[in-house]
């Protein structure tokens, strides 16, 4: 079976890979509850017992397929990179990706509310939720010179199908415009939340993105910890993989 990449940019504990790859049905059950209690409370459209099968159906497939998908995992925070699930990833970079004049640098990871594990720690000083005397010394390499990496020594197909899944707390701007240029029309896919780009650049660099994203025909889905967005996520990544295949 001919193999897609997956490059998952602040992947914190991982939570969308094993939404992908490792949760158990009991998992799966677990919180599709929560997702319907949390609908009841606060309003919203609930995801169907329909859905709720058909993502089983398609996790299912995916499990047993796993072998077909090169997951990276990109996560800046070194005590993250030691949990339990980032053992299942095909290759882990415990860096930052961010816009960079000399391709890396060191510097500061700001810690989200003073937590050292929490989701949400940015490079960023404009990012709301930081503490900027909490944070840890990490490196930062621009995402043109990763991705142009990954392409020279790890995609080695031609025409192999990428997806990009990311929520780097501000940084998806020139991470997506990066993945573009170095892997062209092989990107296939962007996976994730862009929210922190209006949070740290602004509304216009946010509607800009999206014009950008939109420009070069490339789909983009929600997905994060949310549990609504996992069934289409979920379902994405197996048309693309059955898709190679075809």
């Amino acid at each position: 079976m001919k193999k897609i990449l997956i490059i998952d940019v602040g992947s914190h504990l991982a939570q969308e890979f094993q939404a992908l790859f490792l949760n158990s049905r009991k998992n799966y059950f677990y919180n599709w509850v929560k997702h319907l209690n949390r609908v009841r409370r606060a309003g919203g459209k609930p995801c169907s017992f329909e859905t709720f099968k058909n993502l089983l159906t398609n996790s299912k497939w995916l499990r047993i397929n796993r072998q077909s998908v090169h997951y990276v995992l990109v996560e800046p925070n070194i005590r993250l990179c030691s949990t339990p699930a980032y053992r299942h990833a095909d290759q882990i970079a415990n860096i930052a990706l961010a816009e960079e004049q000399d391709s890396f640098s060191v510097r500061k990871l700001y810690f989200a509310g003073n937590d050292a594990q929490g989701q949400g720690s940015s490079v960023f000083t404009e990012k709301p939720n930081v503490d900027v005397s909490s944070f840890d010394w990490i490196v930062s390499v621009d995402p043109k010179k990763f991705f142009d990496q990954l392409n020279k020594n790890i995609v080695e197909l031609d025409n192999l199908s990428i997806i990009l899944r990311l929520n780097n707390e501000g940084a998806e701007v020139e991470t997506i415009k990066a993945a573009h240029e170095i892997f062209g029309k092989n990107l296939v896919g962007i996976m994730g939340s862009l929210s922190d780009v209006e949070k740290v650049k602004g509304k216009s660099a946010l509607s800009e993105l999206h014009s950008f994203i939109e420009n070069i025909n490339v789909p983009f889905l929600p997905f994060s910890t949310d549990f609504a967005t996992w069934p289409s996520a979920i379902r994405f990544v197996r048309e693309k993989i059955q898709a190679k295949n075809n």
